[in-house]
């Protein structure tokens, strides 16, 4: 029987007012929050996912009360008609009718009418009437990007010298699925086609091996020109690198992490530090983490982070520190040798002449906790060396 016009208007009341986060909590076992408004949870579309999914795709924005997984739609009107309506969801999830879990809602809550509501409801179940979370931007490998793996012509060669300079050899640089530019990019905007020329490229794939962003080195050696780029318009900071690796014949795996992971300003010191020590870790594109980056941790169980930015850093460590030790125990390297003050990084380290490369080794063994006396002494360090540098 359809609903009369009183039920009509009291659905629509109620929907508007339907508390989403308590019946998430309420009916997942697993549910990782994302943010301040945004939950997780594995998505449970029958037409879709149908519950093979187990890493938590189902984005739900309980403030607006929409939802998307971002591995089969659901929750987009355009890729499965209907799903961004709170009974379709609840109908799904229960595997109930949605007239059944239209039943159940107007009988377990009372409404009252705040206006004619007939024609909102019937757009509820032909559109998503609320805005749904945006899939973060994609990146398209442009023609211009040529594998560094594949390369043996002479316009190559310091791109190749360089990279294994930096301790990426022949099997890395695929695993990475490391790139070189030479040439302008018509497809970009005009002011970034030669952005990229006579840059090393590093791509930054999500968990699901999709290309979502790229930061180059420079090779060129000009003094007016930015040493790292990022590629216009996505955000590397929303990622760590690397999150997985490529191998041949068989595609995209994922990298999961273990309990304690070196964070790094970029792609060459995390590598570094993994060939140097016995550390696992990862860059996060510059001095702090986001709440993304910490999600990623926090999905990995991650329990102890080693916070190991550039030693001019110290500051930004030490702010990053307070804010991480809410969810990790964490750890900052302590640039402990002189000669860190000489602009040397991890990258450098791998130098077997460098002054710091033994001296990675042993700070990596010997680092400072931040619930220690020793963090506060090495803190105050850094107030002192700024009134020396400064004259604060």
């Amino acid at each position: 029987m359809p609903l009369t016009e009183a039920q009509r208007e009291r659905l629509y009341k109620l929907l508007r007012s339907f508390d989403l986060e308590a019946y998430v909590e309420a009916n997942f076992d697993k549910v990782v929050p994302s943010g301040s408004s945004e939950l997780r949870v594995d998505c449970f579309s029958p037409n879709g996912c149908a519950g093979d999914d187990v890493r938590a795709h189902l984005w739900i924005n309980v403030h607006k009360r929409a939802w998307i997984c971002y591995k089969c739609g659901y929750g987009d009107h355009g890729t499965q008609k209907g799903t961004g309506f709170i009974p379709r969801f609840i109908a799904d999830l229960e595997r109930i009718t949605v007239r059944q879990a239209i039943d159940r809602l107007l009988e377990e809550h009372v409404g009252t009418p705040s206006e004619d509501l007939a024609l909102l409801l019937e757009q509820a179940f032909e559109e998503d009437d609320f805005q749904i979370p945006s899939e973060p931007p994609e990146m398209v490998m442009p023609k211009e990007f040529h594998s560094l793996h594949k390369a043996k012509g002479l316009s190559s060669k310091s791109y190749a010298a360089y990279s294994v300079e930096r301790g990426f050899n022949k099997d890395q640089q695929l695993m990475h699925d490391m790139r070189y530019c030479v040439s302008p990019i018509p497809s970009l905007p005009r002011k970034y086609q030669n952005t990229f020329r006579k840059r090393i490229i590093w791509p930054i794939y999500d968990q699901r091996g999709t290309l979502r962003s790229a930061v180059a080195r420079d090779m060129s050696g000009s003094k007016g020109r930015p040493k790292w780029v990022n590629w216009p318009e996505t955000e590397p900071s929303s990622y760590l690198w690397p999150m997985g690796r490529w191998v041949p014949g068989h595609g995209w795996f994922t990298s999961s992490l273990p309990g304690t992971v070196v964070l790094t300003e970029g792609v060459i010191n995390a590598h570094a530090v993994e060939c140097l020590t016995p550390r696992v870790a990862r860059a996060c594109f510059g001095k702090k983490v986001s709440d993304d980056q910490i999600q990623l941790l926090l999905d990995d169980r991650v329990r102890e982070v080693i916070l190991a930015w550039d030693y001019d850093a110290k500051d930004k460590m030490i702010k990053a520190a307070k804010r991480l030790s809410i969810h990790f125990r964490v750890f900052v390297f302590p640039y402990r040798h002189p000669a860190w003050a000489k602009n040397l990084d991890f990258g450098d380290a791998l130098d077997p002449s460098s002054p710091v490369h033994k001296a990675v080794i042993r700070e990596m063994s010997n680092l400072i906790d931040v619930d220690s006396p020793e963090f506060c002494r090495w803190a105050n360090e850094i107030e002192i060396e700024k009134e020396v540098h400064f004259g604060f």
